[in-house]
């Protein structure tokens, strides 16, 4: 989780390294002097992992499963934004907060494309490509059946997009940058 953070991936962006990476658990007690932004920070613990897990890592783009994004056949749904509204997207859900939610909303206002397209790809553990065409900032709600929700509780990520957004998910194949663990070592107890 902690590489994820750091180097700014998804799981699925991660490649290789032993298999005691995503299971043993370590407490990093970390000071940093100053006020630093949060690219200076990330730069700070991918120092501390090379230093104290002698991480080694290295980008590569490969082929992969990907979904393609594109308008509907019958043209997209998106709502115009409302003229100065802030940009957002946010994530909520319908049910008791201690039971698995039955519904899931992914709403926004204001939005790009790109900034959607980040947040399916979170939702859907896979890179989604952008093959819209839309380039215009929008409105959107988007309510669907949670991953382990009952088959009842409403329609897949897939089917919501499409019947209520007018866009259509595609598996596909297509560029997926990975972060490659080359070396990782389990620290000495000092």
């Amino acid at each position: 989780m902690l590489i994820r953070q750091v180097y700014g991936v998804a799981p699925y962006q991660i490649s290789s390294g032993p298999g005691w990476l995503d299971d043993d658990r370590y407490d990093i007690d970390a000071k940093a002097q100053g006020d630093p932004s949060r690219e200076q920070m990330m730069a700070t613990l991918q120092t501390l992992l090379a230093d104290r897990f002698k991480l080694e890592v290295h980008r590569e783009t490969r082929e992969g499963p990907v979904f393609a994004l594109t308008v509907a056949k019958n043209g997209a749904k998106l709502k115009q934004p409302k003229d100065g509204e802030e940009s957002f997207i946010r994530n909520g859900r319908t049910g008791p907060l201690d039971k698995d939610a039955a519904t899931s909303i992914l709403y926004g206002q204001k939005a790009s494309m790109p900034a959607f397209i980040e947040q399916l790809s979170r939702q859907l553990g896979r890179p989604v490509l952008d093959r819209t065409g839309i380039t215009s900032d929008f409105d959107f709600r988007l309510e669907f059946a949670a991953g382990d929700a009952p088959t009842d509780a409403g329609p897949s990520i897939f089917a919501a997009i499409q019947e209520q957004l007018g866009l259509k998910l595609e598996a596909a194949k297509g560029p997926v940058e990975i972060l490659v663990v080359d070396h990782a070592e389990k620290p000495s107890e000092n």
